[in-house]
C-alpha cells in the first residue's frame, strides 16, 4: 500500500517530538512495522539533537508578523513556518509558550 507524504511526515514528526507515533500510525491506517521503518530511517538520516534549537527574538518577531497578517494561523503552521524560514525545529508547545510570553510581556509593559 502506498501512503501519502503527509501521513509519513506526520508519523516522523510525532516520533521526533516524542509523541505517540504508534497511535498516530494506527489512526492513519499504517501498519506499525511500516511506520517503525520510516521512523528508524529518519532517525538514522537526521540530526535529531538539533530539534531543541532555542527560539530567539527574531523568530518570535517573525511569528508575530505572520499572526498580524493572518490571525487564524495555527500552531502547526507556525512551527512549519519557522522550519521553512530559519531551519529551526521546535514543538508547537514551544511556539505557544514563547508567543504567549511575548504577548503577556507586551501587555504588562504598555
Amino acid at each position: 500500500m502506498l501512503y501519502d507524504d503527509a501521513t509519513v511526515l506526520r508519523i516522523i514528526r510525532a516520533a521526533r517530538d516524542e509523541l505517540n507515533w504508534r497511535e498516530i500510525a494506527t489512526t492513519n491506517g499504517v501498519k506499525l512495522r511500516t511506520a517503525y521503518s520510516w521512523v528508524a530511517a529518519a532517525h538514522a538520516a537526521e540530526d535529531w539533537e538539533n530539534r531543541n534549537t532555542k527560539i530567539q527574538d527574531v523568530h518570535i518577531d517573525y511569528l508575530l508578523g505572520l499572526l498580524d497578517d493572518n490571525c487564524d494561523l495555527t500552531l502547526v503552521e507556525m512551527v512549519d513556518a519557522l522550519e521553512a524560514r530559519f531551519g529551526v525545529r521546535v514543538t508547537h508547545q514551544t511556539v505557544k509558550r514563547h508567543v504567549d510570553a511575548r504577548n503577556r510581556y507586551s501587555a504588562t509593559s504598555s
